[in-house]
C-alpha cells in the first residue's frame, strides 16, 4: 500500500527438498517470481528467510557487498502505528553495485484481524497472515539484513515510522540513512499528474506489475524507479557523481529549483567523476502479483 500512503546481512536459508513420496510444502514467502501462498496454505508459512532475487533467466545473482542499498516496503493494517496499525507483510530487496541481490520477504502475523478495506487494496486476508512469524522475530531479521546500508523506499517516512515502532530498541544503535523515491520523483520528474507509485512509473515508461500494494512487487518497481531517478539526475549533474549525499540534499530542495540545483552541482565540481549509471537490470524481471 506504499503508493497510496500520505508517505549484517543474513545467511541464505534453503528450504529442504522433499523425499520420495512427499510433496513440497507451500512457499514460505511472498517473493518474485513465486506468487503469494493462498489462504488455505497460510498455516504452512515458515520463518522469514532470505532468498536470491531473480531476473528473467531464473538464475540468482550474487555479488560482493560493496555499494549496497536496500529497498524497503511494508504492507500494514492501517496508516499509522500510533493508532494501532501493524505490519502484515515485509519486503527488503538489496541492490549491490547496480545488481539485484537477495530479498527478505515474509508475511507477519499482527495478532489482529486484517481490516476488509486493507484486504480490498492488498488482497491480504487474516487467514493468510495467521500463523506467520510475529513482528519481533521478523524485525530482528530485517534490521540485521539492512545492517548499515542505505534504505530506499517510496514515501519512506511511512515505512520508517513503522520500522521504528515495530523494531524499537533494535534500532537504538543504528544510524538509519534513507532516501525517498516519492520526494526525489517530484524533483527529478516535475509536473506529473500523480506521484503514487503506480502512476509515476507508468508516466516514465516502467512496465507495471499485475498488482500493486504487495510488498515484493512494490520494492521491485521502486528499485526500477530509483534507477531512473539516478540516471536522470546524472544527466543534469554532468561530471558530479551521484551519491547518497547528493540525493539526500536533492530530496530537500524546492521542487521548482531542483533541476537548476542539480546542474550547479556538476559545474561547481572541478573533478571529473565517472558517471553513476545503474544497469537496467530490473526491466526484465518477472512481475508477480
Amino acid at each position: 500500500m506504499g503508493s497510496e500512503r500520505n508517505s549484517n546481512t543474513a545467511d541464505v536459508l534453503a528450504r529442504p527438498r522433499p523425499t520420495a513420496g512427499q510433496t513440497e510444502p507451500a512457499p514460505a514467502l511472498v517473493a518474485i517470481p513465486e506468487p503469494a501462498p493462498p489462504p488455505s496454505q497460510a498455516n504452512e508459512i515458515g520463518p522469514p528467510i532470505v532468498i536470491p532475487c531473480r531476473i528473467s533467466d531464473g538464475q540468482p545473482v550474487t555479488e560482493t557487498l560493496a555499494g549496497r542499498y536496500v529497498v524497503l516496503d511494508f504492507e500494514t493494517t492501517g496508516l499509522s502505528p500510533f493508532t494501532g496499525a501493524r505490519v502484515i507483510e515485509v519486503s527488503a530487496r538489496e541492490v549491490i553495485d547496480g545488481q539485484p541481490g537477495r530479498e527478505l520477504a515474509t508475511f507477519v502475523d499482527p495478532g489482529v484481524d486484517v481490516p476488509p478495506e486493507i484486504t480490498a487494496i492488498t488482497g491480504i486476508t487474516t487467514e493468510m497472515v495467521r500463523g506467520a512469524p510475529r513482528s519481533p522475530d521478523v524485525m530482528g531479521e530485517l534490521v540485521a539484513f539492512i545492517g548499515t546500508s542505505l534504505v530506499v523506499g517510496h514515501n519512506i517516512g511511512f515505512d520508517r515510522r513503522f520500522l521504528a515502532w515495530e523494531a524499537g530498541p533494535l534500532l537504538d544503535r543504528v544510524d538509519l540513512r534513507t532516501l525517498c523515491t516519492l520526494l526525489l520523483s517530484r524533483r527529478v520528474f516535475p509536473g506529473r499528474r500523480s506521484y503514487r507509485l503506480e502512476s509515476v512509473i507508468q508516466d516514465i515508461g516502467i512496465t507495471p506489475p499485475d498488482r500493486f500494494h504487495r510488498a515484493s512487487t512494490d520494492t521491485l518497481v521502486t528499485a526500477q524507479l530509483f534507477e531512473r531517478i539516478c540516471e536522470h539526475a546524472q544527466r543534469r549533474c554532468g561530471a558530479r557523481a551521484i551519491d547518497h549525499e547528493l540525493l539526500d540534499r536533492l530530496q530537500r530542495v524546492k521542487i521548482t529549483t531542483a533541476h537548476d540545483w542539480l546542474s550547479k552541482q556538476g559545474t561547481e565540481n572541478g573533478t571529473a567523476c565517472p558517471a553513476h549509471s545503474l544497469p537496467n537490470i530490473f526491466q526484465s524481471a518477472v512481475l508477480a502479483s
